[in-house]
């Protein structure tokens, strides 16, 4: 049974208690059972369990910024490492073909020269695109290596 602030008893209740962390709660909560019905609250004792999840809540809660920024960066991190990989196989593909243009005994030797030309213009560009996606890389590395050192909530007090 639960007892109003005027003593009567109104019902039965039942309660969930959500720790949020880094917060203090207090107050009391009163009950009709026959042993403590003059005690004036019940006491609650948090488990070494407890304590440990409402610190797992903690560093998740207050530090859950700093993970999304964490996730993100190791989204982008991932990403540019793909297209460093798409490019190098395509600087790859364009000296292939530029070997292959050196070789074709059917061009004339204006010809090979133009072709040759585009190629090497185009693997030029590609070359500068990778070495901007590597300073990327190298930067966003960096400012990871960074982060990680601030920390959420140091601990959980509650008093019932």
């Amino acid at each position: 049974m639960v007892e109003a602030l005027d003593g009567t008893q109104v019902g039965t209740a039942y309660s969930t208690l959500q720790v949020q962390a880094g917060t203090e709660r207090t107050g009391t909560l009163r009950t009709a059972s026959t042993d403590a019905a003059e005690s004036g609250g019940d006491t609650v004792s948090i488990s070494e369990e407890g304590r440990q999840k409402a610190a797992g809540m903690a560093s998740s809660g207050a530090g859950g910024s700093q993970s999304t920024e964490e996730t993100d960066d190791s989204d982008e991190l991932a990403s540019l490492k793909e297209q460093i990989q798409n490019l190098r196989e395509q600087i790859k593909e364009k000296q292939q073909e530029m070997e292959e243009i050196q070789q074709d005994a059917s061009l004339d030797d204006e010809q090979r020269q133009q072709q040759v030309a585009m190629k090497m213009s185009e693997v030029s560009m590609l070359q500068s695109q990778l070495t901007e996606l590597l300073d990327q890389k190298a930067k966003l590395e960096a400012a990871s290596g960074d982060s990680g050192s601030s920390g959420g909530a140091a601990g959980v007090s509650i008093n019932v």
